[in-house]
């Protein structure tokens, strides 16, 4: 009451400043101060853009009957880059309030299409408005894509690949609380097959017994790509490769070397490749290390090289960077 609070939290400031500006440039604490005072600066544009979003996301309603608002949402979907899951989320909850239920679910769809691989790389998007605002209402945005009154067979899919896919506590949670209601019996028809056909035949596999599992290997030749992205890293079933993945495998060590490191990460599925392709592993550890610095896969490469207890300050180091990057 005696002395103002704005006044003496200025002087505490002032004096951490002039004693973080005698430090060395490369301390710890001076670079942490540098970036946290750094300004973003938002455009007129993503101002207006953000303002819009406020406004339709936090509406009660499910349909957006005013032509003028119309209008502006049409624009915001155009502006939207559709780079991570969580803008085409925007995208699809926006077509559905302005009476666009096909495009909102071929939105999603094309996000269950894609491989899990795909769906969870880390995608650095600090300059998109719609991504942070999309993140930040999240919860309101599953919400009302499940109450929606339109058919949620798509969305229920959705919900079902991300609870087969994630172990993230706070997006299970969030799944949890967003299940569609009778998802269950209709999962199976012909017409959700064809909405997701790779996530479908995983999760009839899934959900097999290992000898029954087994004869259905045997019986239908699933090809590579499904097996390799679909089902081995994401089942608890013991799944033998066959000698035709072999080729497949090599070519994978070259065109995907991070996702073919995880596919022969058990000690059987390494040695069955190392005895059958002719090729050893000698260099995989030296070969991550070197893609360290790929943003996109830098938790599976960390996550590899803990499996093979390569772990010292240099990979501290590298999530450290990595951390501060995202």
């Amino acid at each position: 009451m005696l002395y103002s609070q704005e006044q003496y939290n200025e002087k505490f400031l002032l004096k951490i400043r002039n004693c973080v500006i005698s430090l060395k440039k490369d301390h710890v604490l001076k670079k942490w101060l540098e970036e946290i005072s750094q300004s973003q600066k938002i455009s007129n544009q993503d101002a207006s853009a953000i303002e819009l979003l406020d406004q339709v996301l936090n509406s009660p309603f499910n349909l957006i009957t005013d032509l003028n608002v119309k209008k502006e949402v049409i624009k915001l979907i155009s502006e939207i880059p559709q780079n991570t899951s969580i803008e085409k989320l925007v995208s699809s909850y926006l077509y559905l309030l302005i009476g666009n239920i096909t495009q909102s679910d071929k939105i999603i769809k094309s996000i269950i299409s894609e491989t899990p691989r795909e769906f969870f790389k880390f995608k650095n998007e600090k300059n998109s408005i719609f991504h942070k605002q999309g993140a930040l209402y999240l919860e309101r945005i599953f919400e009302k894509l499940r109450k929606h009154p339109a058919d949620r067979l798509t969305f229920g899919l959705f919900i079902e690949y991300l609870k087969s896919y994630s172990n993230s506590p706070s997006l299970l949670s969030l799944i949890e609380s967003n299940e569609v209601d009778g998802i269950n019996n209709r999962i199976f028809l012909k017409y959700s097959e064809q909405i997701a056909p790779d996530f479908l035949s995983y999760l009839k596999l899934k959900n097999e017994r290992q000898d029954t599992f087994q004869n259905l290997i045997k019986k239908k030749k699933y090809d590579f790509n499904f097996f390799a992205y679909w089902l081995v890293p994401f089942s608890d079933l013991d799944i033998p490769f066959n000698l035709e993945y072999v080729q497949d495998l090599k070519k994978m060590s070259h065109g995907d070397f991070i996702w073919f490191n995880l596919l022969i990460s058990d000690e059987k599925t390494a040695d069955f490749y190392i005895k059958n392709s002719g090729v050893g592993l000698d260099k995989n550890r030296t070969e991550l290390r070197s893609q360290l610095n790929n943003e996109s896969d830098f938790m599976l490469i960390l996550f590899r090289l803990i499996q093979l207890g390569d772990i010292d300050k240099t990979i501290v180091d590298a999530i450290l960077k990595f951390k501060k990057s995202e």
